[in-house]
């Protein structure tokens, strides 16, 4: 059976011309949140990056990066709600924060780099775990 907070209404990317709830025995089995638990300090510390990285663009102002930032530091220091993913979670509650701004954040930048970011910022940071999980993986599929 699925723990009960997956039965609770989360924000969804999808869905929006569906008349019903989705099964939730299926929305636990795709859920991904329970994993990316573990990305949720990696996608904070990417945002707070590019986000510098537009304002020496010229694309934020001083005043809007340190919305931002601000924004994101305290997205890190609250509770992890359950939700359909970690970017999700993140881009919500940064602008439960700080408003509309928090949609500049977006400028130039899709989930998929996000994603990349995430991947490469945990393999840099943990090679030796990666190296192991690599390992193993590759063992498996000998």
């Amino acid at each position: 059976m699925c723990p009960t907070f997956y039965l609770q209404t989360i924000s969804r990317l999808w869905g929006g011309r569906f008349s019903g709830e989705p099964n939730a025995v299926a929305e636990h089995f795709c859920s991904s949140l329970r994993h990316d638990r573990r990305l949720w300090a990696a996608d904070l510390q990417g945002s707070q990056a590019y986000a510098r990285a537009l304002a020496r663009c010229g694309l934020l102002t001083a005043q809007q990066l340190d919305m931002i930032e601000r924004g994101l530091e305290k997205v890190q220091t609250a509770e992890l709600p359950h939700d359909e993913d970690i970017h999700s979670i993140n881009e919500r509650r940064l602008k439960e924060v700080i408003g509309e701004v928090a949609g500049m954040l977006h400028t130039g930048r899709s989930r998929n780099d996000q994603v990349g970011m995430q991947s490469l910022s945990l393999t840099c940071h943990t090679p030796h775990h990666f190296g192991i999980k690599m390992c193993r993986t590759l063992n498996n599929l000998v």
